[in-house]
């Protein structure tokens, strides 16, 4: 009787080990699994926007791509996908979106209440390399219609000067309420 607690013991034994060893390898495809999400999204961040989400590609002749008439609500959070390709010389270091001018077309003069931007910054960006930014407007403006200017500049000479602009367009903005 003695004999068969021994074979018991061993086959409770083995039983145990094949059940870790299973509990492991589970264990190790499950963090592989979060990893490989953790790296997609973190990549996703990284390059800001997406080429393939926007209508037409930016390109040497159309550089900067923003729809012809923004629709927007007043003091609503708006998202949109900014497409650049630089043409100029040289590497830019650290690139981003903003509005620069709105004038109201009713009154044809400049609102002092420029539209809030936040844009992702975008590092690096060779000559002939195509880009596309993530953005969101929050007008604070009346409704209207306005013709508004978006620049693409260098983060590090500023959108003040004319050298840290590197592609201007113009755009309507019509704001609804």
């Amino acid at each position: 009787m003695r004999r068969k607690h021994k074979k018991g013991d061993l086959s409770l034994s083995v039983n145990a080990i094949v059940v870790f060893v299973l509990a492991f390898s589970m264990l190790g495809v499950g963090l592989f699994v979060v990893n490989l999400i953790k790296e997609k999204v973190s990549k996703g961040v990284e390059t800001a926007g997406n080429l393939d989400d926007l209508k037409t590609p930016p390109t040497s002749d159309n550089p900067l791509i923003i729809d012809e008439e923004v629709k927007v609500k007043n003091k609503k959070l708006t998202k949109l996908d900014i497409g650049f390709y630089h043409r100029n010389d040289g590497t830019i270091k650290s690139a981003k979106v903003d509005l620069t001018e709105c004038i109201d077309t009713s009154t044809q003069e400049a609102v002092t209440e420029i539209p809030v931007v936040t844009s992702s910054t975008i590092t690096e960006i060779e000559t002939g390399e195509a880009v596309a930014f993530k953005i969101t407007i929050l007008p604070t403006l009346p409704q209207g219609t306005y013709i508004c200017t978006m620049v693409v500049y260098d983060t590090e000479t500023g959108k003040d000067s004319e050298d840290g602009i590197k592609e201007s367009k113009q755009f309507f903005l019509n704001v609804g309420t």
